[in-house]
């Protein structure tokens, strides 16, 4: 179903013109795969998202989350992704088509000229999504976040809303190809705003964001009182 379903959606994001009908196929395909398969999520909303510039930073427990994000959230948005995926046979193309941000991780001339791409896009009104742990862990909890979204952020003045996906990690853990049964919930929190400006505010709003974050998931805090920048 996976396969079958996949080259469906990747046809119509490589044949279709608009952007918004590439993310409308995103979001039927998604919808359709967790019904058939019995993974359907429970999503329990705060607040409504923004419909524009708003950073959506979601925790990352597996594979699945793209998908399970794409089926909860109409309408277009846009993943921020490491770089190495936009050179991919498949994934590459079908990540441009729907308006991928690449960033580079290891580069960091290309990671400040990547970031700025981010801020560029936040201030025409995209919805960004980032992943700000950067990696998913087969061990429940939550880890460090990366510093570089919420420096966007508080640059383009825009809110973030914290998202917390449960119950993907048991469906598929990271190294499995085939999921299992599991109930899988996504809660969208109240959006939150920095209290300033500069890079403190940054850290402040990363922070305050991660602590929302790691109550709605249940799960340990794996970064140790330590966050990466």
């Amino acid at each position: 179903m996976l396969v079958a379903g996949a080259s469906i959606v990747w046809s119509a994001v490589l044949l279709l013109p608009s952007r918004g009908g590439r993310h409308q196929a995103i979001y039927y395909g998604a919808r359709t795969f967790l019904w058939l398969t019995g993974l359907s999520p429970k999503v329990d909303v705060e607040e409504p998202i923004p419909a524009r510039g708003v950073l959506l930073a979601v925790n990352h427990s597996s594979y699945l989350d793209p998908v399970v994000l794409s089926a909860v959230i109409p309408g277009p948005f846009s993943f921020v992704a490491k770089e190495e995926l936009a050179g991919q046979r498949v994934a590459g193309p079908f990540l441009r088509h729907i308006g991928t941000l690449f960033v580079r991780r290891t580069d960091v001339k290309g990671g400040v000229e990547d970031t700025r791409s981010v801020l560029e896009a936040s201030l025409s009104g995209e919805r960004i999504v980032s992943f700000p742990e950067g990696t998913l862990t087969r061990m429940p909890g939550l880890i460090g976040f990366y510093l570089g979204s919420f420096l966007v952020a508080v640059e383009a003045g825009i809110p973030v809303v914290p998202i917390v996906i449960s119950g993907t990690r048991s469906a598929l853990r990271g190294g499995q190809w085939f999921p299992r049964p599991s109930n899988i919930s996504v809660h969208i929190g109240k959006a939150v705003r920095a209290d300033g400006s500069d890079f403190s505010a940054a850290v402040r709003l990363r922070d305050v964001v991660r602590a929302r974050m790691l109550v709605l998931c249940g799960e340990p805090d794996l970064a140790l009182g330590k966050a990466p920048l």
